[in-house]
């Protein structure tokens, strides 16, 4: 084998943002120092090495590594990229042939590089031989494929949003690559855009000789700088400009001049303008703030542990200062970490935010967050700029998104509920409440996985987001709820039986009405969509009640994730009136990813929203930019109003609620059924997993999923299963029933703060409709509901009429069988009633052995996120037609055996964890329609199975065929699955033994309200 002279032929280093993708003459060439390597000619790169590049960066923003290597071992190792000593990177770099067989590769992560002195570390681990690999050609590229050769170092960075000395150097900045005859004008657009945020904008808005969105990919998807760009035109293009803004002034255009003159000139008119449109808003107010901060994850509303490049800030803007110049100044460094979720108190004396002290991302997937490092809430006084903190590492994660309530309490999001995502990986959060000084932390939601952005409506309600999916498909399952700030009347505010928007976000009142503002958007996507108005006077569900701003949803080109991420991009709304807001926008959006303009989620760390002041006609002025983070959750720095503070009727001495049904015959779910059918409530409780260990995996056909279909989506992560693939997302507890008035009318006792949902049972025992969500009513809550999935928009049927149930006293919950007051669990509760009926014929060596009923244990894989890590006994296999089948998952053991999905069949339907969200109608699925219970009822051989055995089994399959009831039940894990197990079910117990305290001493203090 030839063995290469030099280890790094040259290198390349890009000062000041140049973009290319091969060699040129005029840039610097240095070669490597300080290399650890073999020895000193650097023939190879040594396992053991590492190289050290200096850098120095002119233009700040986001950067590509692209380098050439050569390696021959079968997987070269792991390239380790570290930026001034902290890893951003690590990529496996796989063999190229040979020494001599050169690959060019540009790494799949970019660099966020800030304007100045930086050290580029390349290091290589898990190398498998003693060599890594040849290098030579080591590029920073800013993503664009280019081969321009203009030098945009004459592009001044770092200027003010919007001065005199800014809109000169933009003009010159145009006209200079004009006279360069630069050729790539998307690049030229990107540079300008990190330089000239503001007058790109004016841009974008006035010029109507453009092309159609989509030309090409990027920061001039339009074209519009590749029209200016284009030589020996005539003035027409700034014409043309100077017109549009001198047309919505009212003013005569004066199109004579040269190129320079009608660009300064147009310049000018903006600056008028600018002042035009935002005279009101200034007037009214002086001053605000906004989060200087990037958190692109994979999930919207799963950002507690995601990171952010350094220089996340807190800022305020002096809008009414000299020379009518916005001042844009520091109000909090986050240093090293991460500061977000501004909140102002009513007074505008005091300032809520979530800080925490590294932007390094610290995923908590099947393992602890760390001790320190998370999100806790501060309160800065806005006269002195002093800062409080209100919650600390005492209670485990983080806590995020507070929001001041009327009585002076705070709500938030936190993840001491220590749950990790039902349908996927890592901690989630529920929504708590404390007083002013962060004493009596106890919890409000107690809810299946994240609830987000808690805010107050204008009638003193709190409305936010709820993930909620119960015995239905997740995908769908975004929508709005809300409740009081004690927490009770926890109900549905938007969407909750909706396929369409996909999620709604970031939701506030819009002042003095009943209408909000929010953001429509996907699931497996970071946080933004498209703006619209939420009025649920005149609907709750789908495309009822909401109004999009400058968006034609019946012309959307995606749905469900990618529903609302094409073109445009919104995010964190914050409406003045119905007819103006703030919002940190894109107007490039999805174009610099698509030439569809749909944003794609692997590029997301890609966009940066610029905070606007904006009318719902489409007017608006932009207010703060920054190349490296978004500009968001801006607030007015402004006294309002508090909403009037509602009375409370919650005593923490109480561990009951009562729930009132007037009647279950009314509303879609009960459609049809006959007055009487109906004679119980079952009340069900659910239980919410600690830690992913395995997974149920399950994808319906694809042609019976859809809008309108049998399944929400394809599935296919169930974390922790409590079944195979298709069976119930959580644990649960039958509690027990109560009767159902020959009215239809009930009321009854349930256990507080206990998320609990309800079925309706015929004379059968039989599921005639299932809620498939859940209630969670708070110590002395009295709860009531007219009907059945009814509109949450009726009103009470037939007013002042006093019902069966009211007349009574509310009813006590009766024991269901013997399997009340525990988790259900098929090896407890239905596998020994198949042993006393079954197993004499169907087991292994019976007359019946083909459909064995035996409680033979089959174990199943361990292998990564594709197999339960569950030992079965065979009964249920069987029952649910679940069988062996061949790993298809890539990483994950591909090729080895494991336990198939399982499905509804002839003889065990059930409604699946996938069903769609919309409302089904009665008797849908279930044991009313299972083959098993028909069979059994008609009478089989000589078995004489009860009726209680019967029930039984068929609350079993209106359960959703659960498997187990306690999640470390029949488990097939090891040794270090076991402790993890325990250490985050030991944490729970631990932040529930605070909480429980911290009610104790609410209590002492007289519950003060």
């Amino acid at each position: 084998m030839k063995m290469f002279t030099y280890f790094f032929a040259f290198l390349l280093i890009l000062i000041g943002g140049i973009h290319s993708a091969s060699i040129k003459p005029k840039l610097n060439q240095a070669k490597l120092k300080n290399i650890n390597c073999k020895n000193d000619n650097l023939d190879h790169w040594k396992k053991t090495g590492q190289a050290d590049i200096p850098i120095i960066v002119k233009h700040p923003g986001q950067y590509y590594i692209q380098f050439e290597y050569a390696g021959t071992s079968k997987i070269c190792g792991t390239l380790q990229v570290m930026l001034n000593k902290e890893v951003v990177i690590e990529e496996e770099l796989k063999r190229t042939g040979s020494w001599e067989d050169f690959k060019n590769i540009k790494l799949k992560t970019p660099v966020v590089l800030t304007a100045g002195e930086h050290k580029l570390t390349l290091k290589g681990t898990k190398v498998p031989t003693n060599y890594f690999i040849n290098l030579r050609k080591l590029i920073l590229a800013d993503g664009d494929e280019t081969t321009d050769p203009i030098d945009y170092s004459f592009i001044k960075m770092g200027m003010d949003l919007d001065s005199p000395e800014t809109q000169k150097a933009f003009t010159e900045s145009m006209l200079k690559a004009l006279e360069l005859k630069a050729d790539e004008p998307h690049v030229f657009a990107k540079h300008m855009w990190a330089a000239f945020p503001l007058m790109c904008d004016w841009l974008l808005q006035d010029n109507s000789n453009h092309k159609n969105w989509g030309y090409s990919v990027g920061y001039d998807s339009r074209g519009d700088f590749e029209i200016f760009l284009e030589q020996g035109r005539d003035t027409s293009f700034e014409q043309e400009l100077v017109k549009a803004v001198a047309k919505e002034l009212g003013q005569k255009a004066d199109p004579k001049g040269s190129r320079g003159e009608l660009l300064e000139r147009y310049i000018k008119l903006c600056s008028e303008r600018r002042a035009k449109r935002l005279q009101d808003f200034k007037s009214k107010h002086n001053n605000l703030i906004y989060a200087k901060h990037q958190l692109a994850v994979s999930i919207y509303l799963a950002t507690e542990t995601s990171g952010c490049p350094k220089g996340s800030e807190l800022r305020q803007l002096n809008l009414n200062n000299n020379n009518n110049i916005i001042k844009d100044e520091l109000l909090f460094d986050s240093k090293d970490g991460i500061v977000r979720d501004p909140e102002l108190s009513f007074d505008a004396k005091k300032l809520l935010f979530a800080w925490r002290k590294t932007h390094k991302s610290s995923g908590t997937v099947g393992r602890m967050a760390p001790e320190t490092g998370n999100y806790k809430i501060y309160e800065m006084d806005m006269a002195t700029r002093n800062i409080r903190q209100l919650t600390d590492d005492k209670t485990y994660g983080a806590d995020i998104e507070p929001c001041y309530l009327p009585n002076g309490d705070i709500i938030f999001s936190s993840v001491r509920c220590v749950q990790e995502v039902t349908c996927g990986w890592g901690d989630c959060s529920n929504l708590f409440v404390m007083d002013k000084d962060g004493n009596y932390a106890r919890r409000l939601g107690f809810d299946q996985t994240q609830t987000a952005f808690p805010h107050l409506l204008n009638d003193g309600r709190i409305v936010y987001t709820r993930r909620d999916y119960n015995d239905r498909g997740q995908t769908f399952a975004h929508s709005l709820f809300v409740m009081n700030a004690d927490g009770t009347s926890q109900t549905e505010y938007y969407g909750n039986n909706t396929t369409e928007p996909t999620s709604l976000q970031h939701t506030r009142p819009i002042p003095g009405t009943t209408k909000s503002m929010s953001i429509a958007g996907g699931y497996h996507t970071t946080q933004g969509g498209k703006l619209a108005i939420i009025n649920p006077s005149k609907g709750r569900q789908k495309y009822e009640g909401i109004e999009f701003i400058n968006w034609d949803h019946t012309k959307k080109r995606t749905g469900g994730d990618g529903y609302g991420r094409e073109g445009d991009q919104y995010t964190y709304p914050y409406p003045l009136s119905e007819k103006s807001l703030l919002i940190s926008y894109s107007p490039i959006g999805g174009y610099l990813f698509n030439k569809n303009g749909i944003y794609r989620r692997d590029t997301s760390s890609t966009m940066r929203y610029k905070l606007y002041h904006m009318t719902t006609d489409g007017k608006r002025e932009m207010l703060a930019a920054d190349p490296i983070h978004s500009c968001m959750q801006a607030i007015p720095l402004t006294p309002r109003k508090a909403p009037t503070a509602r009375a409370t009727s919650v005593d923490y001495t109480k561990d009951k609620g009562v729930m009132y049904v007037q009647n279950v015959y009314f509303g879609k779910g009960t459609e049809g059924v006959k007055q009487g059918n109906i004679k119980k409530i079952r009340i069900n409780e659910l239980h919410y997993k600690p830690i992913t260990i395995g997974a149920g995996g399950w994808s319906p056909p694809r042609d019976q999923v859809g809008v309108g279909k049998k399944y929400a989506g394809y599935g296919w992560h169930s974390v922790l299963p409590t079944g195979v693939g298709s069976a119930s997302f959580d644990a649960k507890t039958i509690l027990g029933e109560v009767d159902v008035h020959e009215d239809g009318s009930a009321m009854f006792e349930v256990p507080a703060r206990t998320p609990i949902y309800l079925q309706l049972i015929d004379d059968k025992n039989h599921v005639v409709q299932s809620m498939r969500s859940w209630a969670t009513l708070m110590p002395n809550e009295k709860f009531s509901c007219v009907g059945c999935h009814e509109d949450k928009n009726a009103t009470p049927l037939q007013a002042g009429k006093v019902t069966m149930a009211m007349h009574r006293e509310p009813q006590k919950i009766k024991s269901f069988h013997h399997v009340s007051g525990k988790p259900f669990s098929f090896a407890k509760n239905v596998q020994p009633i198949l042993n006393k009926h079954c197993t004499s014929c169907h087991a292994p060596g019976k007359k019946a052995e083909s459909f064995d009923l035996s409680d033979t244990i089959v174990k199943d894989a361990k292998f990564g996120n594709s197999s339960t890590h569950r030992k079965f006994y065979q009964s249920y296999l069987t029952l649910v037609d679940a069988k062996w089948t061949t790993n298809k998952v890539p990483r994950e053991a591909k090729g080895q055996k494991r336990i198939d999905e399982g499905r509804p069949n002839k003889w065990v339907d059930y409604y699946t964890r996938l069903l769609t969200v919309e409302s089904t109608p009665p008797y849908y699925a279930g044991s009313t329609k299972s083959g098993l219970i028909k069979h059994l009822r008609k009478g089989h051989k000589k078995v004489k199975i009860s009726e209680d055995e019967l029930a039984i089994i068929s609350a079993w399959i209106d359960l959703n065929v659960p498997f187990i009831g306690d999640y470390d039940e029949m488990h097939n894990w090891t040794e270090e699955e076991v402790s993890k197990y325990n250490t985050k079910l030991a944490m729970r117990t631990k932040q529930e033994e605070i909480e429980r305290k911290n009610i104790d001493r609410f209590i002492e203090a007289g519950q003060p309200q």
